[in-house]
């Protein structure tokens, strides 16, 4: 829906959505009430990190966009690293009630913001942000201000030889009585107006996001990035338990522990775009030297099928992965021999921030494949991940009483460990495969 009506419309909706279920979920006075709340909540809070990115790839290049997404990524993870902490002392001093109705009041006025100032941002309906679609209130108001402004003078006299656009996208003279309920444009706004107006009307795919999953350098990449996810999940799910149940500690010391994973993933998620950005300039250069375009730089308009984008975001995760398997055994140990409570926390920032680090960079490969898709591309990345980390959640209980702290997290570590070697088969046939791609959607459209 995002990339068809707009990113606006799904914003307001959603958060709407998180906001009546955060207040629900404080007035539920039944497990079933509070689950059903809690449900709604996640269907709410979905759109943030699908159509967040979207607006990413709406307003920016693939030169800066490894950056964004670093610095996005980073604001995402304040949720996991100050939740869990704030989480304990409210309902340590005010209760577990409390919580959610905090979430009510902070979400709505979040959705205030989002209505009264956040712009739309997807190219197809606006452009470069020059066009005129689901517009703020601000917005509104101007183009309201503007109207009354125009329908005081005379029409014959400010637009002699203007063109406008009418309701049926016709083309007519000003000076023309049938014509005043006609909107002045720019001309090179013409075309673009009636092809966004025929877009937005246009009823969306809502399993758009499933079909990615065909494509093979899409399915290789979201099944790399939904193991990482469940290994880590992995560790996050299971930390209460058996911190609580290893070091006895209560509600809010548990909520102090997860500090230090989201310390990790917010400083992996930020240096990692840093990072993105730079390889991306270094690999262009490279590329337009190799071409003998050294004057010529790479951004959104000419990002040639050959350039080695694949490359570009993926050649640093491998050491992402093999750091994070060796963290993630030893987190396992140190729990089993009960050492100093400041190691394994120690690994627990390691984990997130190599985690962190593979899932911005996947991500902003995502984004880079499908630019003018760019939610619906993030939201079958989320599909497939949050899958794998149900399926994690019920097994991490079994398996750890069943094979131990130790050998369980060991285990994750092989799994994991293993699967690097699908991001060889990305690096070696995925150029390929996009090539493919970009032939057949050539084929469709002729």
């Amino acid at each position: 829906m995002a990339d068809t009506w707009g990113r606006r419309p799904v914003y307001i909706a959603t958060f709407l959505v998180y906001s009546l279920a955060s207040a629900g979920a404080g007035c539920a006075q039944n497990y079933p009430g509070l689950l059903i709340m809690r449900m709604l909540q996640a269907v709410g809070s979905s759109s943030a990190i699908a159509v967040g990115a979207g607006t990413i790839g709406d307003i920016s290049t693939p030169a800066e966009r490894g950056g964004y997404m670093g610095v996005y990524s980073m604001l995402t993870q304040l949720g996991p690293l100050l939740g869990p902490f704030l989480g304990g002392l409210i309902s340590q001093t005010l209760g577990w009630r409390w919580i959610f109705w905090i979430l009510a009041i902070m979400s709505i006025l979040l959705w205030i913001v989002l209505v009264i100032f956040l712009p739309e941002t997807l190219r197809s309906l606006v452009g470069d942000g020059s066009g005129y679609a689901n517009p703020t209130l601000l917005q509104y108001w101007r183009r309201s201000f503007r109207k009354q402004e125009h329908d005081g003078l005379s029409t014959t006299s400010r637009f002699d030889s203007a063109t406008v656009v009418c309701k049926d996208h016709s083309e007519l003279s000003l000076s023309l009585p049938s014509a005043i309920n006609c909107m002045p444009v720019k001309d090179d706004f013409r075309v673009e107006h009636t092809e966004n107006a025929k877009k937005k009307n246009r009823f969306p795919n809502v399993f758009q996001s499933l079909t990615y999953l065909k494509e093979k350098d899409i399915a290789v990449l979201l099944f790399y990035n939904a193991l990482q996810y469940g290994a880590i999940y992995s560790m996050l799910t299971s930390l209460t338990k058996l911190f609580t149940e290893t070091y006895q500690l209560n509600t809010l010391q548990i909520g102090l522990c997860y500090l230090s994973s989201g310390f990790g993933s917010s400083l992996g998620s930020f240096s990692s775009g840093r990072l993105l950005n730079w390889q991306f300039s270094r690999y262009s250069r490279s590329y337009l030297s190799t071409k003998g375009e050294g004057s010529r730089s790479i951004n959104r308009k000419n990002l040639d099928p050959e350039f080695p984008i694949e490359a570009t975001r993926l050649n640093l995760t491998w050491i992402w992965g093999i750091a994070f398997s060796l963290f993630t055994s030893a987190y396992g140990w140190c729990l089993q021999l009960k050492v100093n409570i400041a190691v394994p926390l120690t690994m627990t920032f390691f984990m997130a921030y190599t985690s962190s680090s593979t899932f911005c960079a996947i991500n902003t490969l995502l984004v880079d494949l499908f630019p003018n898709n760019s939610a619906a591309i993030i939201a079958s990345n989320n599909f497939t991940r949050c899958i794998l980390g149900a399926l994690v959640v019920f097994c991490v209980n079994p398996g750890v009483e069943f094979m131990g702290i130790g050998w369980f997290f060991t285990t994750v570590s092989l799994i994991v460990f293993v699967s690097r070697a699908i991001l060889i088969v990305e690096l070696k046939y995925g150029p390929k495969w996009r090539l493919q791609r970009i032939e057949r959607s050539k084929v469709s459209l002729s």
